[in-house]
């Protein structure tokens, strides 16, 4: 989508680093980085892993436009168009995921600190 070229600066400040890192140890050493940064002692710090459930397409539509952070960012005429072309990608993804499996999966920190 070359049409929005021009906000992917803005896009990607929404983005923690943490996003790309795909196993438990990585995700548990950089949120450790995180609380050492901000003087905290970890007494706990896990990874949960949420299984949702998307089986209505419109919803799932529309609870992914609802949490876009910088689409108030944007001018009316964009913003439209935006959410045109979020629908039609998750409508895309949609058809050619694990048969339509409606699972999606999120992992939460569970954090349990002291200042030090």
């Amino acid at each position: 989508m070359t049409s929005w070229d021009s906000l992917v600066q803005i896009c990607e400040k929404f983005i923690p680093d943490s996003h790309d890192l795909e196993d438990n140890p990585s995700l548990i050493s950089y949120m450790l980085d995180i609380l050492e940064t901000v003087n905290l002692k970890p007494h706990a710090c896990k990874i949960l892993t949420n299984s949702s459930l998307a089986e209505d397409l419109e919803y799932t539509i529309q609870m992914n436009i609802a949490v876009h952070p910088f689409l108030p960012l944007l001018p009316a005429d964009s913003s439209a168009r935006y959410k045109c072309d979020v629908e039609n990608v998750i409508r895309s993804h949609w058809k050619k995921s694990n048969d339509r499996d409606p699972h999606y999966y999120a992992d939460m920190f569970v954090v349990h600190a002291e200042k030090l």
